[in-house]
């Protein structure tokens, strides 16, 4: 069966030169011809089998004439040229059944089957040839009853093939109307999407067979071509880079499967010079033209990648230069802080080999060094090595200018010393070791590869090396103190004066740092803590000091925060984690905790906690993850509603009148909810400009309400205008303000049942020692539950009467009402009258014009917003 059906829509396939719509009358039209064509063969050849000899030879002409002209029909409806077969098909058989009919051996009855051809001719032909086939064959039809011995025998064929054809030419001439009716709208449809496409700033494109159909102006100059040069000529794949065209494959495979509808990615396109850049990739699977295509969007993301890791490098790099400078001041041996600068510096810049030098007069040695020089085993000859600064470029420039030298290629550079030590060195890059504006020293990097490094990678090392200066300064006084204590007090007693000033330095430091601080003894009590602790947590110094660590987490992460301690105190490990902290009081905020141990010979001497007040971070990212839902929910229901119309309309193409009404409603929606997602996107970002300039209130309020009389009159309601008998003067933005009051009449419209009454008015007041002029919207209808008054402003929130009645908004427009009100200075509030039995009232308070001060503070309040 399957193999037969095969069969049947190969033969019946027409030319794929038609558009869609006329290749599916041409299909009908071979189909129809086909079934015509073998009915007609079997039938005569059953009628030649049944007769007599004598006739067999006249049926058997008379059918193969019949194929042969059903069989041309059939294989010219398969071509460009099926009209013509129609127009052929429909007249051929019209006139096959009238000589039947007409022969004086046929009954005249069988004339009733001319409303076959007449059916087939209102489906495949214009209105006109169908007319024309009609009144042809009515004519033919009275002649036949005027010149019959009989004519009352075909009157009754005649009135029946009249009025059978009156009805058909009516149901086609309805038919075809309402077609030109759908045609309209759907071209004023394509109109619209094609002028938004052309007009948008990000990349639109419809692909289609692997191959893009459609792409908009942007695309095309994203990818520096022609639109002509993409459309019908190149796939997705094409215009992507060589290592992401398997992902990109996939993607349209899994849509155009059905396996998934949407696609959100990421991929670097590939321009028509060859250059590569970033994109991000959004897709829906689609139908176009009646075949499965795939529709989205494509948006340059280069500098936005680049500036997030730009910003991600910079945030990582100085978490490492914090986590080394602590390592590094967690000790003050010497020995211990050359070893540990050399193992952490890799994490600041790469690199394979690294070594340190100290100036000692004019010259400078090497004091400590790792890496390849380890695996070459020359470690000890290293260490043997002396240079006058005067006498090396590299040195000699850091020395006097204080900034890094970069050596891109070893080979290339004249002024590099070659020496069989470091033979093996390609690029190098170096930093000075300042202190107090004097260099004591240099931190070299070397590699094996030419241009290795970069401008960038000395500028990493001379923020390192200013750590090392601080680490390498404190190791120094240490063992300055530890060698010369007796004999050199003088020199002790200064250098204790700058230990003192150092401490007095991280004092300041700690002081003044916004992150809560503890020290801790190895035994886990306290120390000390800076002012930020006590201020963040509510405690007494006597409540803390010399007692052990108080419960400063929520009691489900303390064995977390335990563990933390343990690992630090103990085990001298560093810990970082992300927990909920705990006032003294009892409450709670999400904190972020770093420590480390405060090391000594190798020895953990105790630990430094830091906690971080990261709930507004946290905060965002929940608003953001609520935000994103919201939307999610609020675009989910119209497309679920267009997908849903879409189906009925395919299915129930009669109701499509109804359908696309309805499309048309849902279409609405989604176009009041994207335009308040960008004005809120807009008063977000200060993108907003607020002109202010005198405006009467009354006035303004007066022609909004004189322009919506008609609504609500259309709803059956009463609007009512209460002016204040005095001008109401402020300054504000007459379009702004506006929309304020018209959102304020819609709310109020939405929720008044007709035959009621809706009362805007306008009155001064004095509050907070301000004038005030304020617009009232006062409804007649259920009022508001208490339990909604402080979310009715929140975005997206409607309340459970919107939600059962089903009334249309998308829970933006308060909000957006409130963002423009707060740009006036001015605020707006909502109270129930009669406790919610008599309505609400929606009031919009602005500041009223008044003295130079008066509008100063309103400026005042518009820049801090």
């Amino acid at each position: 069966m399957k193999k037969l059906i095969v069969m049947w829509a190969r033969l019946t396939e027409p030319s794929a030169a038609l558009p869609p719509p006329e290749r599916r009358q041409a299909r009908f039209l071979s189909a129809l011809l086909l079934f015509f064509l073998l009915a007609g063969l079997l039938l005569q050849s059953a009628a030649i089998a049944l007769s007599s000899p004598s006739v067999r030879n006249e049926l058997l002409a008379a059918g193969a004439g019949t194929a042969i002209v059903f069989l041309f029909l059939f294989v010219l409806s398969r071509t460009a040229y099926y009209h013509i077969a129609a127009i052929l098909s429909t007249y051929a058989l019209t006139a096959l059944i009238l000589i039947t009919a007409l022969d004086p051996s046929s009954q005249p009855l069988l004339l009733a089957n001319l409303v076959i051809p007449l059916l087939l001719g209102s489906v495949l032909l214009s209105l006109r040839a169908a007319s024309v086939l009609a009144a042809a064959t009515l004519t033919v039809l009275t002649l036949a009853m005027i010149g019959a011995g009989d004519p009352l025998a075909f009157l009754g064929p005649l009135s029946f093939y009249a009025l059978t054809a009156g009805m058909l030419l009516l149901s086609a001439y309805q038919q075809r109307r309402v077609q030109a009716e759908q045609e309209a709208v759907l071209r004023e449809s394509e109109t619209r999407f094609r002028t938004l496409s052309e007009k948008a700033l990000v990349g639109v494109y419809i692909v289609q067979d692997s191959l893009f159909r459609y792409v908009n102006p942007a695309l095309a100059e994203l990818f520096r071509y022609s639109q002509d040069e993409i459309v019908d000529r190149l796939s997705p794949v094409d215009l992507t880079a060589p290592q992401d065209r398997r992902l990109v494959a996939e993607n349209i495979r899994v849509r155009l499967a059905g396996e998934a509808e949407t696609a959100h990615y990421y991929l670097r396109g590939l321009r028509k010079d060859g250059t590569q850049f970033e994109c991000e990739v959004l897709g829906r699977s689609t139908d176009y033209h009646g075949r499965p295509a795939i529709i989205g969007t494509l948006i340059d993301i280069t500098e936005r990648k680049q500036a997030q890791e730009a910003e991600e490098e910079q945030r990582a790099l100085l978490e490492a230069l914090r986590e080394i400078a602590t390592v590094l001041n967690s000790t003050l041996d010497l020995d211990q802080v050359l070893e540990r600068i050399l193992e952490n510096v890799g994490r600041v810049v790469p690199h394979d080999g690294a070594n340190i030098m100290l100036v000692d007069g004019n010259a400078v040695h090497v004091v400590r060094c790792q890496g390849h020089y380890e695996t070459l085993g020359t470690v000890d000859d290293v260490m043997k090595l002396t240079f006058c600064i005067e006498d090396v470029a590299n040195f000699r420039s850091m020395a006097r200018t204080g900034r890094p030298y970069l050596v891109e290629h070893t080979n290339r550079d004249p002024q590099w010393q070659h020496i069989p030590e470091t033979a093996w060195i390609r690029s190098y890059v170096g930093a000075p070791i300042s202190r107090g504006g004097e260099v004591i020293g240099f931190l070299n990097l070397d590699s094996l590869h030419p241009n290795f490094f970069t401008a960038a990678h000395g500028e990493r090392l001379l923020a390192l090396a200013d750590q090392v200066a601080i680490a390498l300064k404190n190791a120094r006084l240490y063992q300055e103190l530890e060698s010369y204590n007796e004999a050199l007090e003088q020199a002790v007693t200064t250098r204790t004066v700058e230990l003192r000033r150092t401490t007095e330095q991280v004092g300041v430091i700690l002081t003044n740092s916004p992150d809560a601080v503890i020290l801790l003894h190895t035994d886990g009590s306290v120390r000390t803590a800076n002012p930020a602790f006590y201020e963040m947590f509510g405690y007494q110094e006597h409540e803390v000091l010399g007692r052990p660590l108080p419960p400063l987490v929520s009691p489900e992460a303390g064995e977390r925060m335990f563990e933390a301690l343990y690992s630090v105190l103990q085990r001298g490990k560093r810990t970082r984690l992300e927990i909920p902290a705990q006032r003294q009081d009892g409450a709670t905020f999400d904190a972020d905790v770093a420590l480390a141990p405060v090391m000594d010979d190798g020895v953990v001497r105790g630990g430094v906690c830091s906690l971080r007040d990261i709930s507004r971070l946290k905060e965002v990212d929940r608003m953001k993850d609520a935000f994103v839902s919201n939307v999610s929910h609020e675009l989910r229901t119209p497309i679920t509603s267009l997908r849903l119309y879409h189906d009925l309309l395919a299915r129930n193409p009669h109701k499509s009148g109804v359908y696309l009404q309805r499309q048309e409603r849902e279409i609405g929606r989604l176009n009041t909810i994207i335009e308040d997602l960008l004005r809120l996107s807009r008063l977000d970002r200060g993108q907003l400009d607020v002109s202010l300039e005198p405006v009467s209130l009354n006035e303004l309020v007066e022609e909004y309400v004189l322009d919506r009389r008609p609504l609500a009159a259309e709803q059956g309601l009463t609007l009512l205008w209460k002016p204040w008998p005095e001008p109401l003067n402020v300054r504000a933005d007459r379009g702004l303000l506006e929309q304020v009051v018209g959102i304020m009449l819609t709310n109020a419209f939405n929720y008044t049942e007709p035959a009621s009454s809706v009362t805007v008015s306008t009155a001064p007041a004095r509050r907070d020692d301000r004038d005030w002029a304020t617009c009232a919207v006062c409804d007649s209808g259920p009022g508001i539950r208490p339990q909604e008054l402080p979310h009715l402003f929140d975005r997206f929130f409607r309340g459970a009467l919107a939600r059962d009645s089903g009334t249309p908004g998308t829970g933006l427009g308060l909000s957006i009402a409130r963002e423009i009100v707060e740009r006036h200075a001015g605020f707006i509030e909502v109270t129930n009258r009669d406790g919610g039995q008599m309505g609400a009232v929606f009031t919009a308070w602005i500041p009223a014009e008044g003295e130079d001060g008066e509008q100063a503070w309103v400026e005042e309040r518009r820049v801090e917003q």
